[in-house]
């Protein structure tokens, strides 16, 4: 705020005194006291997506097949036992939702049902749903089990997630013997989590803010705008501090 009081005091000195010509500061010098509040509206600028995360929070679709672990991550990203889980495949076969914080972020967690091929009418219903849930989700977290070869159907619900938008393959059973975690089945993408021991969790919700809003970390402990008009305001001030540096510098 200094820096822009300093730098409007000297632009208008200079204004007031072409006429004299009286050079109040070289060109020189105003391109340097520019340089560091086009930075600063830069930054802010950029710092909006993860405002407006933390202004209107977003959903977050888990899926996956039966039995690969989605309930049981559902309760752990929300530290609590909120969805049912047993042995028995298709135990969840309509949605289930809850709101929860990651990093400050209001979010909306949906557990969907186990997609494979319906055995009857209420579990395609189900799966049916967990696709909308994918389609309406701003991200999608699908689920894979690491304790068994990857299926058909895990390739197909990762195809699709990846066609509709932004989403993370969570590598669930990272904690079994035998499971590879420095190469974790889903691809590049893929993190190694334990959705029993808590392993890999932290990572997971850090991976989760960082797809919907890169170096949101770094904004927050620098300050951020929440608001749509503020963004439209500061790029307008960014373009005519722009064209105030072209026109110092052809000067």
């Amino acid at each position: 705020k200094d820096q822009l009081i300093e730098l409007i005091a000297l632009l208008e000195a200079g204004i007031d005194f072409a006429e004299d010509d009286i050079d109040v500061a070289p060109a020189a010098e105003i391109l340097r006291r520019i340089e560091p509040v086009h930075a600063a509206i830069s930054a802010l600028i950029s710092s909006f997506a993860y405002g407006k995360l933390v202004h209107d929070g977003f959903t977050l679709a888990i899926v996956g097949r039966p039995n690969t672990g989605k309930s049981s991550l559902f309760n752990r990203l929300l530290q609590q036992d909120r969805a049912i889980v047993t042995e028995i495949p298709g135990t969840t076969r309509d949605l289930v939702s809850e709101t929860a914080a990651i990093e400050g972020i209001p979010v909306g967690f949906v557990d969907t049902a186990g997609i494979r091929i319906g055995q009857d009418l209420v579990e395609t219903l189900g799966i049916e749903r967990s696709y909308q849930a994918m389609a309406d989700a701003d991200l999608t977290v699908v689920v894979l089990d690491t304790s068994v070869v990857q299926t058909p159907e895990d390739r197909e619900i990762v195809d699709r997630a990846r066609g509709q938008g932004k989403f993370l393959v969570a590598a669930n059973k990272c904690d079994l013997p035998g499971v590879d975690q420095e190469k974790p089945q889903g691809g590049d993408n893929a993190l190694p989590v334990s959705a029993l021991t808590g392993e890999g969790i932290a990572e997971l919700r850090r991976a989760i803010v960082q797809t919907l809003a890169p170096r949101g970390r770094m904004e927050q402990e620098g300050g951020f705008i929440t608001s749509l008009r503020h963004e439209q305001l500061l790029k307008e001030s960014l373009e005519a501090l722009e064209q105030a540096r072209q026109a110092v510098g052809l000067g």
